[in-house]
């Protein structure tokens, strides 16, 4: 039996290491044209993680938000790739909770329903965004020259401005970042499936249904309390060893004690 449990806590290892590859991956996709280095995107990541586990309520997000408006030097790219980001991730995860709520359990759960129409809505702005633009930004230039007429082109050109952001972030690249976004939802749900089998605990895809609603709804469950103890652990226990790893390397090449930029 124990040596079944240490199989166990070294396969949850090993698939946490693939859920967060996928992760980054999917964040690397996203910003693949600001070009850059990988040493500093791994360490955003994980840095931008382990605050993301410790601050309740989704607040490291603001934290994500500003690292990255840090590493590419421009706040719109940092605000709209973490928003890119999140809404493959919400995509990947509805891909896989939808089917089975319908055809098993027969009931779309609140959660499940209120990302759905987020999401659709979010869509629907960003099809009828550009033809919308084009028509308006005509209209104001022929028929209209009034202050608060030049003013609303303003505002249509900043808009525009962003449209082109998040179309730079997804362009040519979308399914592979839909791709890694389900790749790690895949890896997640086996990491908890293994976690369950650790503490002893029953997991299928209900259990996996409820524990999404418990983060979206700051329930309390044992299997989200383990699994955010055991990722910020992890997290951090990584960004200590390649922090280390830095050190060391600089040492070693006779600068002293390097410091790695925050």
């Amino acid at each position: 039996m124990e040596g079944r449990r240490l199989w166990g806590v070294f396969a949850f290892l090993c698939v946490f290491f693939l859920v967060h590859m996928a992760k980054m991956s999917r964040m690397y996709l996203v910003l693949l044209e600001q070009k850059i280095p990988f040493r500093r995107l791994l360490w955003t990541y994980l840095k931008t993680t382990f605050v993301n586990l410790v601050i309740p309520f989704k607040m490291g997000e603001c934290y994500r938000i500003y690292c990255y408006a840090k590493d590419t030097k421009v706040f719109q790219i940092g605000l709209f790739s973490v928003g890119v980001d999140r809404f493959f991730d919400t995509v990947g995860l509805l891909l896989l909770l939808i089917p089975f709520e319908l055809f098993f359990t027969r009931e779309v759960t609140r959660v499940t329903g209120l990302l759905l129409v987020v999401l659709l809505f979010l869509v629907f702005i960003y099809r009828i965004f550009l033809p919308t633009y084009l028509y308006l930004n005509r209209y104001f230039i022929l028929h209209k020259s009034s202050p608060p007429s030049m003013k609303a082109l303003q505002w249509l050109d900043k808009g525009k401005d962003w449209f082109d952001y998040v179309k730079e972030l997804i362009s040519g690249r979308y399914s592979l970042i839909l791709i890694a976004s389900m790749a790690g939802w895949g890896m997640e749900i086996l990491a908890l499936l293994l976690l369950s089998f650790l503490i002893g605990k029953p997991f299928g895809m209900k259990e996996f249904s409820n524990y999404i609603g418990a983060i979206f709804l700051m329930e309390g469950s044992i299997l989200l309390k383990i699994y955010t103890l055991a990722g910020t652990a992890l997290i951090g226990g990584s960004m200590v060893m390649m922090y280390g790893g830095y050190r060391w390397k600089e040492c070693k090449k006779g600068k002293g004690i390097g410091v790695m930029k925050r």
